[in-house]
């Protein structure tokens, strides 16, 4: 659970095709908690570092567009502090 959650970025995923865009969040303050997936839905939830969010998208561990994204956003707030929309 987070205590606190930020807007963080936001982009279109397949702008000129579709006009869906997804958001990105800080989240602070976490907690363990408990969650409740939808029925049909499956996670595996796990805290990893920055540095080790660098290292799975090297490995291909992390291979999507949206994740690669948001740790990149990650990095420039780690830098700079800023929210950027």
């Amino acid at each position: 659970r987070a205590g606190k959650l930020r807007p963080l970025s936001a982009f279109y995923t397949s702008p000129g095709f579709a006009n869906e865009k997804l958001y990105m969040y800080v989240a602070e303050d976490l907690v363990k908690g408990d969650s409740r997936p939808d029925e049909d839905e499956f996670l595996a939830v796990e805290a990893i570092t920055f540095e080790q969010a660098q290292q799975y998208i090297r490995e291909e561990r992390i291979s999507d567009a949206k994740t690669i994204l948001a740790v990149y956003a990650w990095h420039i707030y780690r830098l700079t502090g800023e929210i950027r929309l």
